[in-house]
């Protein structure tokens, strides 16, 4: 592979795993079966390639939940897999900027995280210490919005 494309390339990686596990706590044997596949695909891939872990406690708890202890969940995630060889942490669904900072500030990896419709300016992000910011699904679900309604303005 050119150098130039490793570079570039960024692999995410789903805490949520298989379905299997999708509904188990973060406990020890989640922790190791998941280090482990992040440690077995470094190995893999070598040094070079980006790993970009993700975890979807956010997105599964509603935002009156998002709080301190969902925080040090996704802290003690963060930490496994960066012991496991990721280098970077996405944490979609999180607009909370004291949590983000929390995160950002406990990880030694780049954490990324996913604007949300009336969530945090770019430089809120950053200054929380959000190293990039995606835009999830919202800009199609807004084109998706716009297409419909100029289709039903054809058809009247």
């Amino acid at each position: 592979m050119p150098e130039s494309l490793e570079a570039d390339i960024a692999l995410s990686f789903s805490t949520a795993g298989s379905a299997r596990m999708a509904n188990r706590p973060f406990d020890l044997v989640v922790g190791r079966e998941q280090a482990a596949r992040i440690a077995a695909l470094r190995a893999g891939v070598g040094g070079d390639f980006f790993i970009n872990a993700r975890t979807d406690l956010f997105l599964k708890a509603p935002s009156t939940a998002h709080d301190a202890g969902l925080a040090e969940q996704a802290i003690e995630r963060g930490k496994a897999y960066v012991d496991a060889g990721i280098n970077g942490y996405f944490i979609p669904g999180l607009a909370d900027l004291a949590l983000v900072e929390r995160i950002t500030s406990a990880l030694k990896v780049p954490v990324n995280a996913m604007h949300l419709p009336n969530g945090p300016s770019r430089t809120q992000w950053a200054q929380a210490g959000i190293a990039r910011v995606s835009h999830g699904p919202f800009p199609y679900m807004a084109m998706q919005e716009w297409l419909t309604g100029e289709a039903r303005a054809a058809l009247d």
